[in-house]
């Protein structure tokens, strides 16, 4: 009988702890929602493509975009919310943001072969 009535305490203790806990979560996930809602939607002013780039023309819109300091610094702010585990993950994900996979699939880093030099790029120093 003493056991039961520890362990019905102990239950309704972790219980109660529980639901502390998915309120809580319930808070930071709206605001983390919505922080990220005011991210996206004020970060990058006047840009006059559409993300992820498309083709080479995109590019160099994007690019003449990026020639004004404070369009480069916007961009920074708004590519940091991105995550990724690590380095590289992290750099793909950037780089999903910016280009679609089947313009990415045209460059290299030092443009090697048929491929263009991502290096030259204004882009490259946001991302890297």
């Amino acid at each position: 009988p003493y056991n039961v009535i520890i362990l019905v305490e102990s239950t309704k203790v972790i219980i109660k702890l529980l639901y502390e806990l998915k309120e809580e979560n319930k808070k930071i996930l709206s605001y983390i929602t919505s922080q990220n809602t005011a991210i996206g939607s004020n970060l990058l002013p006047d840009v006059p493509v559409e993300l992820p780039l498309k083709n080479e023309h995109d590019i160099n819109l994007f690019e003449q975009y990026l020639l004004k300091r404070d369009n480069s610094f916007a961009l920074c702010d708004y590519l940091s919310s991105v995550g990724g585990k690590d380095g590289t993950s992290l750099t793909n994900n950037i780089l999903k943001r910016c280009l679609t996979n089947q313009l990415a699939s045209s460059f290299s880093f030092r443009g090697k072969g048929v491929k263009k030099p991502f290096v030259d790029l204004s882009l490259k120093s946001v991302v890297v």
